[in-house]
């Protein structure tokens, strides 16, 4: 009867034994790195940084409607294209250095929450437009809103149809003579 234990038979087999436990045992890993139940805490360390983020795009957004509110605009009508008479314009002061402190604030917050350059570039040009270029807040706004919109995941494009617009309300004391 023949030895079938030689050495070359038992290496042949501690090595593909070793081979195939190599083998299952980094796929194993693998998928438990991978595919590992995210605990209670990171939930909620992950759910903390999405609200900041939110609510710094939120103090932007309110930010730059103060602002554009005490901008003047324009006597023509955006969506019929006649002009406005100048009693029902909106006069107010140039003067915005009274935003600054928010403006940069604001900034200063999305700086930490967002690596999107967009984001970061069209909110700065609501305030601020090169000097070659003309300085149209609301173009800079409605950018500024699909980049936020993108980037906590809203991923529905807003109809072609769709303008940004500031709705401006006339008050009494603006239509006095």
């Amino acid at each position: 009867m023949e030895n079938t234990f030689t050495k070359a038979f038992v290496l042949k087999v501690l090595f593909e034994a070793v081979v195939i436990g190599l083998f299952v045992w980094g796929i194993q890993f693998f998928f438990e790195n991978k595919y590992k139940p995210i605990t209670a805490s990171e939930v909620l360390k992950r759910e903390n940084f999405l609200n900041a983020k939110k609510n710094a795009y939120f103090e932007a957004i309110d930010i730059a409607n103060k602002v554009m509110a005490n901008l003047d605009y324009g006597s023509i009508d955006a969506n019929t294209g006649n002009k406005i008479a100048s009693e029902f314009l909106h006069k107010h002061p140039q003067d915005l250095s009274s935003f600054e402190l928010e403006i940069n604030s604001a900034y200063s917050k999305m700086m930490i929450f967002t690596s999107d350059t967009n984001i970061l570039t069209s909110y700065f040009r609501i305030f601020v437009t090169p000097p070659t270029e003309k300085h149209i807040p609301i173009i800079e706004m409605r950018k500024f809103i699909v980049a936020i919109r993108k980037d906590l995941g809203n991923t529905e494009e807003l109809p072609i149809e769709y303008k940004m617009l500031y709705i401006v309300m006339p008050s009494q004391q603006d239509s006095l003579p």
